[in-house]
């Protein structure tokens, strides 16, 4: 398996970088929330999931894309309105591999709007004509984490996506919010006795492109009143 100086390599490196260690080296992949990619290449998202931790008001959020990449070489992209007090997972939780197992670097920063760039540098190593995966892991401040229902949302995507899956873990006894989740297909609740929690799937069937995937979840009247104490795994 050939290896191109994978990210846990660069964590560190890339934490001192200043700016508060908003510049960290991952194996990353950037997507633009319009799609406008650079003139030299065409990407297409071909998969969506993603996981939220809700137990504390600051979530932990992994995203994991199915990416095509069509034309040219993978340069530079931007996710956009990730959420307020956005911070890149630490140790950074990442992952951008080829099918054949190949790990890619790339330049992560933390840019104005609560958005992440992601820059692959070397036009050499970078990603080229081919089927990828990503893994991107960070955390932010829920919308109305401090009420008695919760929601999160998906990027927007330039083009359609389907079989979208958000998985939320979120305190023991919470249910699906049918007053704010109507963007979804399915909905589907388990217990999770060795997380304290309750585990919500939202699923959708196919997602148009720009649609937006909103997810909403009610909480039990004792987690809505206090703060939660589970660390997010």
């Amino acid at each position: 398996m050939r290896t191109h100086k994978v990210c846990s390599d660069y964590a560190d490196r890339g934490a001192r970088r200043g700016s508060g260690g908003s510049w960290l080296l991952a194996a990353l992949i950037w997507l633009s929330a319009t799609g406008a990619a650079r003139a030299w290449t065409e990407t297409q998202v071909t998969s969506v999931s993603a996981r939220v931790d809700a137990r504390q008001a600051r979530a932990r959020v992994e995203l994991t894309l199915g990416l095509q990449v069509r034309e040219g070489w993978l340069s530079r992209f931007e996710l956009l309105d990730l959420g307020p007090e956005l911070a890149l997972d630490e140790p950074p939780a990442c992952s951008f591999q080829g099918i054949d197992g190949t790990d890619y670097e790339a330049l992560v920063q933390i840019t104005p709007g609560s958005g992440l760039s992601v820059h692959f540098p070397d036009k050499r190593s970078a990603p080229k004509r081919g089927d990828y995966s990503l893994r991107l892991t960070w955390l932010s401040r829920l919308p109305g984490s401090d009420a008695a229902e919760q929601h999160w949302a998906l990027p927007r995507w330039p083009e359609r996506v389907a079989n979208v899956r958000v998985d939320v873990i979120a305190p023991r006894g919470a249910t699906p919010s049918p007053a704010r989740s109507r963007s979804h297909d399915a909905a589907e609740v388990r217990e999770a006795p060795e997380l304290q929690a309750s585990v919500l799937s939202f699923l959708r069937a196919e997602l148009p492109r720009t649609a937006r995937f909103e997810v909403a979840w009610s909480l039990p009247a004792v987690a809505s009143r206090q703060a939660p104490r589970t660390r997010a795994v």
